[in-house]
């Protein structure tokens, strides 16, 4: 018989740190914002490489946590740090960008405690705009392609008269 109560006294004891380790637990947890608690952020580049003049920033989060900020900085530890984006859009095309490295990452805006940001992996651009003399050298190929086309129809014209 006291082996049997024994044996409950501590079931009932080891319940009842349980409870306490759970209630413990459930209070370190509220302390966190949710956006803490919620799955990574993903931010991707449409190209690591941009040299088209433009490129898209997309990010994903396996729910919908809110309000989002875009930054960028010229440093991988974003200790100069520029707002590019702030809203509930979860994509940004980037352009006017001169030639040189940038750094991205985008996060969670937590309005009631700022400095609990949750952030994204950072994402790296290389922005090399095409020579200009390629430039130029497509536009003068696009000149004699233009011109061979008119003199074309004129000369049909020309012989349809």
């Amino acid at each position: 018989m006291k082996n049997r109560e024994n044996v409950r006294a501590g079931f009932h004891q080891s319940f009842q740190s349980m409870r306490l380790m759970l209630l413990l637990i459930s209070c370190a947890l509220s302390l966190f914002p949710s956006s803490l608690l919620a799955n990574n952020l993903n931010l991707k580049t449409s190209n690591v490489i941009a040299n088209a003049g433009y490129f898209q920033l997309t990010w994903q989060a396996t729910e919908k946590l809110g309000t989002y900020q875009l930054q960028q900085s010229s440093t991988q530890d974003f200790s100069q740090v520029k707002k590019i984006y702030q809203g509930q859009d979860q994509a940004s095309v980037l352009s006017g960008y001169s030639n040189g490295e940038y750094f991205f990452r985008v996060g969670v805006v937590d309005a009631d405690n700022p400095s609990a940001t949750m952030w994204s992996n950072t994402v790296q651009v290389h922005v090399v705009h095409h020579a200009l003399s390629r430039a130029f050298a497509f536009f003068g190929l696009g000149f004699i392609v233009f011109a061979a086309t008119l003199f074309s129809i004129l000369r049909t014209n020309h012989q349809q008269a």
